[in-house]
């Protein structure tokens, strides 16, 4: 499972704090948790095409409900050109 997440990255100025290999409701995904700047988050990134199948409010809800995501917290969704979802969560900004 592993080997489908080890071109996931993030911005060049992030810090992977930790990562995971984990399913969610299924699906394989990469737990992270980063920090960019003053800004600490965590996200659960799939692989687009396993998930397409999936709306948003689907996907949300599915991370809402883990151990991991604090409530309330906002969720943002973010594709990228290079296959992945990026489901991101419990922001922090330490300013």
């Amino acid at each position: 499972m592993s080997s489908k997440f080890e071109q996931v990255s993030l911005s060049p100025k992030a810090n992977v704090l930790a990562k995971q290999a984990v399913k969610l409701a299924g699906f394989d995904c990469q737990y992270q948790k980063w920090q960019l700047d003053k800004i600490t988050a965590e996200s659960f990134i799939f692989v687009t095409d396993e998930i397409r199948s999936l709306k948003e409010d689907e996907l949300k809800a599915i991370v809402s409900v883990t151990k991991v995501c604090k409530t309330p917290s906002q969720i943002i969704l973010a594709r990228t050109e290079s296959g992945f979802t990026f489901l991101s969560f419990n922001f922090d900004n330490k300013s």
